[in-house]
């Protein structure tokens, strides 16, 4: 079974020593849930342990930048070194000073499996989108920021789930029952209300108005509402997972009044994760391609969005996008 999926483990950059014996059980773990469970089709996987995850990933992705909208850094990063995802490569941050902690370590290990995994079924079902040869759609940049958003919100709760588990199994020891909540707190619902009081709203409108009155091209305006449209999305597929593994409510429910949710993220969010709350966190190869393409089709959701916001968009007949520009809803 474990051969379905081999695994190798390197370290650079001073990487923290003595973890790659827990990242084999770990994986282990995993590739009998792939095989047995989600059925997913053999990938070769290697797991960068780095003590400066940034210079690594910048070695292989020029460019890379380690800070995320509303603040804190990426801890892990999953890159296909084949587009199917049938050669991968994981890289997890492990500093070697004092500040390392063993959980959150774990934490991003299991979820940066979970890309892999979604990855590899994305692919072998066949909904990958494939790579552009023209310019893109609103619609298509929206089904991708859909299902990127969605994987943040199953990778949360495969990583909730699995804790537990490897506690059992005395991969690491806690004095508390570990929960994606005692884990994260209230990090997830506190940065997505300073993006809604600041990027969302007043930002993306006055972000539209700016362009209208001239101080901006259009191209710099659409390229940071899709870019920042992806990212705040990502945040409330944190924020809706931790909600759910705590048995409460959706994030936006508690926060209507602010029109940053009424308007804009409630309508285009709210049908995406009712349709992960009614599936499989990670559904199986067998039914990942329905679940997939309706989840792609929720994207409209964003599209609709961006035209309250005034942006809609089309193809001309030389395959470029045009954009329209009116004043947003706000």
């Amino acid at each position: 079974m474990v051969d379905d999926y081999p695994l190798v483990v390197t370290e650079e950059h001073d990487a923290r020593r003595g973890l790659a014996d827990q990242l084999r059980v770990i994986h282990a773990a995993l590739a009998s849930a792939a095989a047995d469970i989600w059925q997913v089709p053999s990938f070769e996987l290697t797991i960068v342990l780095s003590g400066d995850l940034s210079a690594s990933i910048e070695d292989r992705e020029a460019g890379f930048t380690p800070e995320r909208l509303g603040g804190g850094t990426v801890g892990g990063k999953t890159i296909p070194v084949h587009r199917d995802y049938s050669v991968v490569e994981m890289f997890v941050g492990a500093p070697a000073g004092d500040g390392f902690d063993q959980l959150e370590w774990i934490h991003t290990v299991l979820h940066e499996y979970g890309h892999v995994v979604l990855g590899r079924l994305r692919a072998a079902a066949g909904t990958r989108p494939p790579y552009p040869t023209r310019d893109q759609t609103l619609p298509e940049m929206a089904a991708i920021l859909a299902y990127e958003a969605a994987d943040e919100y199953r990778c949360e709760l495969l990583s909730d789930s699995l804790m537990k588990g490897l506690q059992q199994t005395g991969v690491f020891r806690s004095s508390a029952s570990l929960t994606l909540e005692l884990l994260v707190q209230e990090r997830y619902s506190s940065t997505l209300t300073d993006l809604l009081a600041s990027v969302v709203h007043p930002g993306w409108p006055d972000l539209v108005n700016s362009y209208l009155e001239g101080n901006i091209d259009i191209v710099t305006m659409l390229n940071q509402l899709v870019t920042e449209t992806g990212h705040v999305l990502k945040v409330l597929g944190y924020a809706d997972a931790l909600e759910r593994a705590a048995g409460r409510s959706h994030t936006l429910d508690h926060s209507l009044e602010h029109p940053g949710a009424s308007l804009y993220l409630a309508p285009a969010w709210g049908p995406i994760v009712e349709l992960l709350e009614n599936a499989n966190s990670i559904p199986a190869l067998s039914e990942f391609a329905d679940v997939d393409t309706r989840l792609q089709a929720l994207g409209q959701g964003i599209v609709d969005m961006w035209e309250t916001l005034g942006i809609t968009g089309y193809l001309t007949a030389g395959n470029s996008l045009a954009v329209d520009v009116e004043s947003p809803l706000r």
